[in-house]
């Protein structure tokens, strides 16, 4: 077939469908209830801490208290930024049949959640200096599976 014949394959239409399928994401942990989001902050901030408790005692009737008290401390936090960018053309904004601008903020958006979700996880911040050592750990063990996937 020489260069200036048309191929049969040009000659298909091809039909983009729409919803994309969308990439597998780590599933957000720091989006779920029990999770407090400081949000709109702006500057340093401090956050007061109870480190230390008062303490209670048993005592015969005649017996003296002793003095006990709570201690406080601060969180001290500074802003961080976290981002992501992309680009597109003008050309694919027109062209597309798929919404490219909701598509590419909705990625952007995506991203940037997973990777707070993994500097929390890692303890990245003023709040969770000491989360990952409070996070469970789960203990892989062999599982037996048999015919059709049953254990």
């Amino acid at each position: 077939m020489s260069p200036h014949q048309p191929r049969a394959a040009n000659l298909v239409q091809t039909t983009v469908l729409t919803p994309i399928v969308e990439f597998f994401r780590n599933k957000l942990v720091t989006q779920r209830p029990g999770i407090q989001i400081l949000a709109g902050l702006q500057g340093n901030i401090a956050i007061p801490r109870q480190t230390g408790a008062a303490t209670a005692y048993t005592l015969a009737e005649q017996g003296t208290v002793t003095k006990s008290t709570q201690v406080i401390n601060q969180i001290a936090m500074t802003p961080h930024r976290v981002g992501a960018t992309n680009s597109y053309t003008k050309q694919l904004l027109l062209q597309s049949s798929v919404d490219v601008e909701d598509f590419v903020r909705d990625d952007l958006m995506k991203v940037r959640a997973i990777k707070i979700d993994y500097l929390v996880l890692q303890g990245k911040g003023a709040l969770t200096r000491s989360a990952s050592a409070r996070l469970p750990t789960l203990a892989a063990s062999p599982l037996a599976v048999g015919p059709h996937g049953k254990a």
